[in-house]
């Protein structure tokens, strides 16, 4: 995910996560890295204009428009659990004008990458990951 904003130009990438590992290839990837409950105690409120979601937790997801700025966007690429709903103020993303967009990554892109491999080559996808990912990401650049 990193690597896909960067490519798309983005100067200043913020990452939370729960994990040290994860926060530590974060750090390697250029990005700040912070501590999950950074986002509970610090004032980060309307801070960000991409607000990124990829942990499947209902909370995070709940709670993601706190971060976007006004005219913000906000992608959702963590997949709850079927049935789990995530109530959301419809009255604060019309006030502040957030785009919501989701990203499903599994709609036949990953088939169709062995399929993409030339003759007598091991079955590997042609497409880099950050151009697997801006495709599939596609929609929240543009939106």
């Amino acid at each position: 995910m990193i690597q896909v904003l960067r490519f798309k130009g983005v100067a200043s990438i913020t990452v939370t996560d729960l994990h040290a590992t994860r926060l530590e290839v974060a750090r390697q990837l250029g990005a700040i890295a912070l501590p999950v409950n950074f986002m509970k105690t610090a004032d980060v409120d309307h801070a960000f204009d991409l607000a990124i979601d990829a942990t499947e937790s209902p909370d995070a997801i709940r709670n993601l428009p706190r971060p976007a700025r006004d005219g913000g966007k906000i992608l959702l690429f963590g997949v709850c659990p079927p049935g789990v709903t995530v109530p959301y103020v419809p009255n604060e993303i019309y006030c502040r004008e957030l785009t919501i967009v989701g990203s499903f990554s599994l709609n036949g892109e990953i088939e169709e990458a062995p399929n993409s491999s030339p003759p007598g080559q091991s079955k590997r996808p042609r497409l880099s990951p950050i151009e697997f990912y801006f495709r599939t990401f596609r929609c929240f650049f543009d939106a």
